[in-house]
């Protein structure tokens, strides 16, 4: 096919964008956009042939938002899958904006795979952080990510651009300004026929022509696009479903001539000599790029460069000349700068040395009103003014409690091969040490939750910001980042310059590129709080594992860089173990396929926090009670219970401040410690409220904010959202004014933070832990058993709540044994016999077995045995004698159950042996039973 010369043209010139629809994906093994929907149209009783926005609109209203976009998102998932043959085609083409409606990941696998940095449009606060050196991505239909953005009802294209108007205004500027090429889409998408239309409407006969890669299109078709000033790419398939090649072969095509295109135009702008650079050329560029500099023109003289620049004098713009000596400086390269200064009337001469100057250039050069001379390292430093931020940083630590009741921390090293552990403490002069070491770049320090982990990189940002702010030239610049402000890291470099320039007022020159310089000659330490908090699904560990390399990308061979997370979220080899078993000052988990490998990475290091030893226990009851710390600390250590909670910082706290409100101190755990903590507040704020929220409808609010936090993966709830919220929840539609009063006191209570941008969030994950625990305690006492498959809460530290929760709990036996038996889900039946192994109720016995003799779910038995540990010795009796009951039918499934656990206990999963040992106990029973019945007839 012959392609059009403008096309071919305007993509060399750079001018091309490439908008990609779900055609494209669905060379990947994801579904088209009507198979993605069509596929809901059976469960709601709809034709399948309905517009797929009618039915997912429908399904929306029939079966609620939740599992639409539990749809959407599970159809669009790329695990195991990855980009075709042509996105990387499209790649090629070197475009650098993409634009698409697809919710998949596939384009940013393919620009990965490229090499192309890049940053993704998704809501409109991610356009400020868009560059010219890293591809854009737009995503008009939002992505899988970030199901608040899913655009895919109806009622969702009518409001889209209504949330993101900046966004409609990225999508018409690059309509005005730039050359589509369509590819896997039909150029229906209501929302941008709708801007098309207007622009069209505004440039008449002006609009830019667009083109659209389209299979067998009909004459109609043609003469619509045609009449949009949309140029097709018309390809025959001949009635063979051979797609994918046929593209290939268009693209490959597109591909060479804008390659012959771009060759023409490069020799046309080739100048007839080339003079040599030195190879420090590249390295002085790079400190004036990231300085801000503009070079317009570079010169090599010997050893020396010259760089001819624009720069930001105020609101003007200058020239300066800046002049690199590659050798020994004399007086004879201030005169040819200075002379250099002159015949360009440049505003400024700047000369770079490695080493510092004589004192007597020094003065030379003062005698030159436009002359400046610094060493490579003092220029360096000139990149960004940290001063005010290191400031306020210090203020604000030293205003707060930490300084007055911090205790230090210990860490224990991992365990080598024939190496015992380390203990350092306290853990700031570890760090300290790190800090000297030339190997190390990458320290991660995990922890169990209220182990001290934020409060150690708080009191450590401020002994680092006191150190720069005294000695600038012997320390690093601690840049502290706290990643529960981010949902996932998309890109290290919008979140570096999000968290450097916007929170902390930074001003960076040339953006990421003057943090990359200063990270690169390091002048950094950058501090990533929380990596845990980054992402709740627990599940999906793949985006955990992205998460880490993501952030990863900021080490080298000069960088420092120290993370803090939870120890549960941080997987690799060393650490693989069968379940979420809690151990003195750890927490190990089942790794995946996909894990955070750090063997033989010895720029990467891993450090465990201790927990508190009675001396640090001591240390800090002394700090929070300085004239009755005595008592506390006795009952303490008299109650093991006690003993093993306070051993937190977080939990410490806690008991110094409800011990005197717990009548039993013997029945003391977690979960009652937190309930006390927090009926302490309610109570607090029932005696100071004028208008009297009910503590139970608080609590109630509580739970359903972090129920819905946890769900729906929004790490925050914006402060917009709070008094639409408030006024339905407790019924106040109908009365402002009070509406008004409520919404205050939920955002001030002691519950929640809010941040700079006025989102809130729990004051501590924990605490948010607890209240969704509460909330599925609720529902299970109430009989709402399918809580139990409902995605997103599954966290370690919430089933630890719920283990202490769930014996108080007054839930149905009879109830919990049918739904235990009558669940298909295999997920959601072994997370249903979780509850009854928590519970320890024999009394569930005889339901049970009953039921699943009635049912003949005899499946069912596999899981039980495996909690054969944990549900009591009646119980596993009374499951034996139902086994051994069974009619002989069943032995092939039993049969199955046996292999399936001699294969999971050759992976060491816990339990499985003894649940093998069981179902052959249970086969021969059967076999023996059929035995005696043969003999017995014969007789």
């Amino acid at each position: 096919m012959e392609l059009p010369q403008e096309l071919t043209e305007q993509f060399a010139r750079g001018n091309g964008v490439i908008f990609v629809g779900a055609g494209l994906s669905q060379g990947a093994g994801l579904p088209g956009w009507s198979e993605l929907l069509g596929s809901l149209a059976e469960r709601i009783g709809v034709p399948t042939n309905t517009d797929p926005l009618k039915i997912a609109q429908y399904y929306d209203v029939k079966r609620g938002r939740q599992a639409l976009i539990s749809h959407v998102i599970e159809q669009t998932d790329t695990t195991g899958k990855g980009p075709t043959d042509n996105h990387r085609r499209l790649a090629r083409l070197g475009v650098r904006t993409w634009v698409t409606t697809n919710y998949d990941d596939l384009i940013e696998q393919t620009l990965r795979e490229a090499g192309e940095r890049f940053t993704k449009v998704v809501r409109d606060q991610d356009l400020p952080y868009t560059s010219a050196d890293a591809v854009t991505v737009v995503k008009l239909h939002g992505e899988r990510g970030q199901p608040d953005t899913i655009v895919v009802t109806q009622q969702d294209y009518d409001i889209y651009f209504r949330r993101f108007p900046r966004v409609k205004d990225k999508l018409a500027g690059l309509l005005l300004e730039k050359t589509f090429l369509f590819v896997g889409y039909s150029i229906s998408d209501p929302d941008f026929n709708q801007i098309q239309a207007e622009i069209a409407f505004d440039l008449q006969q002006h609009q830019r022509m667009a083109y659209a890669v389209l299979f067998d299109a009909d004459d109609f078709t043609l003469s619509d696009l045609r009449s949009r000033n949309v140029h097709v790419l018309n390809i025959p398939t001949g009635g063979q479903a051979n797609y994918s090649e046929r593209l290939g072969g268009l693209l490959d095509g597109l591909i060479r001539q804008v390659d012959q295109a771009r060759q023409r135009r490069a020799q046309a702008a080739r100048p007839a000599v080339v003079a040599p650079v030195p190879p420090e050329a590249e390295d002085v560029r790079g400190l004036l790029e990231a300085m801000g500099y503009r070079i317009t023109d570079t010169q090599a003289v010997g050893t020396d460069l010259y760089f001819l620049c624009d720069a930001k004098w105020g609101a003007e713009i200058r020239q300066e000349v800046v002049h690199f000596v590659g050798g020994k400086s004399t007086a004879g390269d201030i005169a040819a700068l200075n002379d250099a200064v002159v015949s360009h009337n440049a505003a400024r001469g700047i000369l770079l040395t490695r080493q510092p100057l004589p004192v007597a250039l020094c003065d030379l050069a003062c005698q030159r009103e436009r002359i400046q001379c610094y060493t490579l390292d003092e220029f360096t430093d000139r990149l960004a003014d940290f001063r005010p931020y290191l400031e306020r940083l210090v203020q604000e630590y030293e205003a707060g409690e930490i300084p007055q009741f911090y205790v230090p921390l210990a860490v224990e090293s991992e365990a080598g091969e024939g190496k015992a552990p380390q203990v350092f403490k306290p853990l700031t002069s570890f760090v300290n040490d790190w800090l000297t070491e030339p190997g190390g770049n990458h320290l991660s320090i995990l922890g169990d939750f209220g182990s001290g982990k934020t409060w150690f990189c708080q009191r450590y940002a401020y002994l680092a910001a006191k150190r720069h702010l005294a000695d600038p030239a012997c320390n690093r610049i601690p840049i502290l980042i706290t990643l529960r402000d981010y949902s996932r890291a998309y890109d290290v470099e919008q979140l570096i310059t999000d968290a450097i320039a916007n929170r902390y007022k930074v001003g960076l020159a040339a953006g990421y590129k003057t943090f990359a310089r200063l990270n690169e000659a390091g002048r950094l330490l950058l501090i990533f709080d929380g990596f845990d908090e980054m992402e709740r699904r627990v599940s999906d560990y793949r985006t955990t594992v992205e998460n880490f390399w993501e952030l990863a990308r900021v080490v080298c061979p000069a960088s420092k860089v120290l993370l803090t997370c939870r120890t549960a979220y941080f997987r690799h080899r060393g650490e693989e173990e069968e379940t979420l078993a809690p151990r003195r000052g750890r927490v190990s988990v089942v790794a995946d396929e996909q894990v955070i490998d750090l063997r033989g990475r010895q720029q990467f290091e891993v450090m465990y926090l201790l927990d508190f030893d009675d001396e640090d226990i001591r240390l800090a009851l002394q700090k929070r009670l300085p004239a009755g710390w005595e008592p506390v600390y006795d009952k303490v250590q008299e109650l093991s219970n006690l003993r093993d909670l306070a051993s937190r910082p977080v939990l410490l706290d806690m008991i110094v401040k409800t011990l005197p409100q717990i009548e039993d101190p013997d029945q003391i755990n977690q979960a009652t410690l937190y309930e006390a903590y927090v009926d302490a507040l309610l109570k607090r704020r029932w005696s100071e409220d004028t208008d009297h929220i009910p503590p139970r409808g608080r609590l109630f609010f509580m739970q359903e904010l972090a129920w819905e936090m946890y769900t729906t993966q929004r790490l925050t709830i914006p402060f917009s959202e709070f008094p639409e919220r408030v006024a339905t929840h407790f019924g106040l539609k109908d009365d402002p004014e009070r509406a008004a009063f409520f919404e205050r006191d939920v955002r001030t209570q002691s519950y929640l933070v809010r941040d700079d941008a006025g989102n809130y969030r729990f004051a501590h994950k924990s605490l948010a832990e607890y209240f969704v625990a509460l909330r599925v305690v609720d529902c299970l006492e109430s009989g709402q058993f399918d809580v139990l498959g409902i995605t997103g809460w599954y966290e370690t530290e919430i089933w630890r709540f719920l283990k202490e929760l769930l014996p108080r709990a007054k839930i149905q036996i009879d109830k919990l044994a049918q739904a235990i038996v009558s669940e298909v889900d295999v997920m959601r039946h072994r997370d249903l016999v979780r509850v009854a192994s928590i519970l320890r109720r024999d009394e569930l016995a005889p339901s049970l077995i009953q039921s699943m003799v009635r049912t003949q779910r005899h499946s069912l038995t596999k899981e039980l045995i495996r909690y054969d540990n944990i549900l009591g010795r009646p119980l596993k009796d009374l499951i034996m004698e139902a086994l051994g009951n069974l009619s002989p039918q069943v032995i092939p499934e039993i049969d199955k159950g046996v292999q399936e656990c001699v294969e999971k206990a050759n992976k060491g999963r816990t339990g499985a042996w003894q649940a093998k040992r069981a179902l052959e106990k249970a086969r021969r029973s059967i076999l023996n039973r059929q035995t005696i019945e043969l003999g017995q007839d014969a007789q």
